[in-house]
């Protein structure tokens, strides 16, 4: 059944604001997995530039990597569709600037060194995933940098579901891609893969696929 894209956005903001909380409580205790994958997207950039990156964290929810890119000196910028994310992410990542609202109704381009959007394209149906990543990379300067993360999966599904690791969740819908897939969106969407890598959570042992990718 074809999804209608238009009503993705609302919701996933119910579905993230009522669990922000939850969100928040468990991003801060797992930062730590995040460590490398901040540091693969310094090292990919400062290997090709010099100067203060621009930096656009897609999906920001608590704010988190935007602390964390922002103690590694770059000017960052976050959005998130869910309010309740929005206002945590301000309170955790005080020298960003936090927009609330639908990335893909944002017509600012070429103003960004990196776009950062991990667990985000997999909120949208793989028939539309092409689309949404075109329009994230439409963000980032000639040279800039574009770092893409979902989970790992040996057959490919997608649906409603609910956040079924969160208290009260109601469902949002979900991709479910596997490795051969995900190269595969990167180069139709005209991506070159610079970096990339697995990391397994250490909470709930979710295989994560990473790529850095500059544009062809």
């Amino acid at each position: 059944m074809r999804v209608d894209v238009t009503e993705l956005p609302l919701l996933n903001r119910m579905a993230y604001d009522r669990v922000a909380q939850q969100y928040e409580t468990r991003a801060v205790s797992d930062a730590i997995n995040d460590v490398p994958i901040v540091a693969a997207v310094m090292s990919a950039w400062r290997s090709r530039h010099e100067g203060t990156p621009r930096l656009l964290d897609v999906g920001c929810g608590a704010g988190v990597n935007l602390r964390m890119f922002a103690n590694e000196g770059c000017v960052v910028t976050g959005i998130d569709i869910s309010p309740e994310m929005v206002t945590i992410a301000q309170e955790n990542a005080p020298a960003a600037q936090v927009l609330e609202g639908d990335v893909m109704e944002i017509e600012r381009r070429e103003s960004f060194d990196i776009v950062f959007a991990k667990a985000f394209l997999h909120l949208y149906p793989k028939v539309d995933a092409f689309n949404v990543l075109n329009h994230l990379t439409s963000f980032l300067v000639n040279d800039g940098i574009i770092y893409i993360a979902t989970t790992a999966h040996q057959t490919p599904s997608e649906g409603f579901e609910n956040k079924s690791d969160y208290e009260g969740s109601p469902a949002r819908f979900r991709s479910r891609w596997t490795p051969g897939e995900w190269h595969e969106l990167a180069k139709q969407a005209g991506l070159s893969i610079v970096c990339e890598w697995r990391n397994t959570d250490r909470r709930n042992n979710k295989n994560w696929m990473n790529l850095i990718c500059t544009r062809d």
